[in-house]
């Protein structure tokens, strides 16, 4: 998952939003498990926008080393 997944999942949902709707609408959407599983991480606790959400789930995503080609 990165920046731009989480918009596309959760932009225009209605906030405040649950853990768990936002699982939801993970699965609904088929997205990928380890999308699923870093949400499921997540505090369980409502979330107020797309900031919000964000402030969790980018400390959780995996180090992507661009490098050099």
């Amino acid at each position: 998952m990165n920046s731009t997944d989480m918009r596309g999942y959760f932009f225009g949902i209605d906030y405040p939003a649950h853990r768990d709707d936002l699982i939801r609408i993970l699965m609904q959407a088929g997205a990928p498990d380890d999308d699923v599983r870093i949400v499921r991480e997540l505090p369980d606790r409502n979330y107020s926008g797309l900031f919000d959400i964000g402030q969790e789930i980018m400390p959780r995503l995996p180090i992507v080393d661009a490098g050099m080609e």
